[in-house]
């Protein structure tokens, strides 16, 4: 197996086949924090409401991934292209908290048309799963975004890369598939510091 069969030979029913108790963990993190409020007359302090928002947030966006994967596989995502600009692009992703703004968010001018809320929300939902310090960050290609999954993939004893945790599977997997469909290029490359994932247009 390389590295794009890895991002792409994997069907919705069999992931979920695999995945099943992983995807259930961000709803039992919040059924549980909910308990302990509920059992306790206190006031909610930060890091507790940190924690229930975290793994709402991861929740929901378990259930977009999947639902639009399972879209895509029956031939029945539904996508509004509209024209597009790169500083368009870049200010949505820092708006929906997939980069930060530096610099190198702002690329060369282009256009290009594509669903531009179908694809920011998609690679939001794809950071949510992802550890807290994986870094995605625009790259110096005119849509381009290179997201470090040194902690998400690692090379196994074959050699071959390998997923750390059924979520990141779901984060990358269903994402790249959605953003395939969406017109976008995915490649999985390793560098120096571990894998990089790297999205962009054709």
């Amino acid at each position: 197996m390389d590295e794009q069969d890895l991002l792409l030979n994997l069907s919705l029913q069999q992931f979920l086949a695999d995945a099943a108790h992983d995807l259930r963990q961000p709803l039992n993190a919040v059924q549980m924090y909910l308990g302990i409020l509920q059992r306790q007359s206190i006031d909610v302090d930060h890091e507790v409401s940190q924690i229930v928002g975290d793994s709402l947030r991861a929740m929901q966006a378990n259930i977009n991934l999947l639902t639009n994967w399972a879209r895509v596989e029956q031939n029945a995502l539904k996508s509004v292209p509209e024209m597009v600009d790169s500083v368009m692009w870049s200010a949505r992703l820092h708006k929906e908290g997939v980069i930060e703004w530096t610099q190198n968010s702002q690329p060369p001018k282009g256009q290009d048309q594509f669903d531009l809320a179908l694809a920011t929300a998609t690679l939001r939902d794809m950071t949510r799963l992802l550890p807290a310090d994986q870094i995605c960050q625009r790259s110096d290609a005119l849509w381009g975004l290179s997201i470090n999954t040194g902690k998400v993939i690692y090379q196994g004893m074959s050699g071959q890369p390998q997923f750390i945790d059924q979520l990141y599977q779901l984060a990358l997997v269903a994402g790249g598939t959605i953003l395939q469909q969406l017109g976008f290029e995915l490649q999985l490359e390793r560098q120096a510091e571990g894998y990089h994932l790297l999205v962009d247009r054709p």
